[in-house]
């Protein structure tokens, strides 16, 4: 009976395992979809012919496109959440600042990935319906609670707005990102010199 329990929970490992392998290999064949056509101009029949699938298979995963496009929405949140947890790292607010930008940036190096984040950012400002507003404004106050933590501990000026700031290095963690979209990459040697530069004028 102990031997019967066990093989049925390896099958039912492995079936999840698979599923697991088919949803990634659809949402990679839908990231290269929206890259190279955009998320409102990629059709189903497009994303179903890049992960070699069935319309009737890949319905089973992703009842919709809006739902593929959440869920690559996820799998950003969750990029930009391990570049995050480095703000509650050791040392100065401006080397975890530093740190957290570069994370973000580095991740961003896939050429698919940095076209994607430009379809990203443009559906951000086009809909909140897809958890976009949610994802920036949850990052967003984050900045500004480790940001007001680090002034109450007197690293920088208590005359300094953390809102202002926070706003001003997302602004410009965007910016870089959106460059290094559309200039096919980014110098990562120079961008951390100009953001130590960046960082350091913002705290003052």
């Amino acid at each position: 009976m102990h031997d019967v329990l066990q093989v049925t929970e390896l099958c039912r490992e492995e079936e999840l395992s698979s599923q697991d392998r088919r949803r990634a290999g659809i949402l990679e064949a839908a990231r290269a979809c929206f890259s190279l056509r955009g998320f409102h101009n990629a059709s189903m029949q497009q994303i179903c012919a890049a992960a070699k699938m069935s319309p009737g298979a890949l319905y089973r995963y992703f009842p919709s496109k809006e739902s593929i496009i959440e869920a690559i929405v996820d799998e950003e949140a969750r990029r930009g959440a391990r570049a995050l947890a480095l703000l509650h790292g050791e040392g100065r607010i401006h080397d975890r600042l530093l740190a957290c930008g570069m994370a973000y940036l580095r991740g961003l190096e896939e050429q698919q990935c940095l076209q994607l984040k430009l379809e990203v950012a443009v559906e951000g400002l086009r809909s909140g319906t897809v958890g976009f507003k949610r994802i920036e404004q949850e990052i967003r106050t984050e900045f500004i609670a480790v940001l007001s933590e680090a002034q109450a501990k007197g690293e920088f000026g208590g005359d300094v707005d953390v809102e202002l700031v926070a706003s001003t290095l997302l602004a410009v963690g965007d910016g870089l990102a959106m460059r290094a979209g559309s200039e096919s990459g980014l110098d990562l040697a120079g961008t951390e010199r100009m953001l130590t530069r960046i960082i350091a004028a913002v705290l003052q």
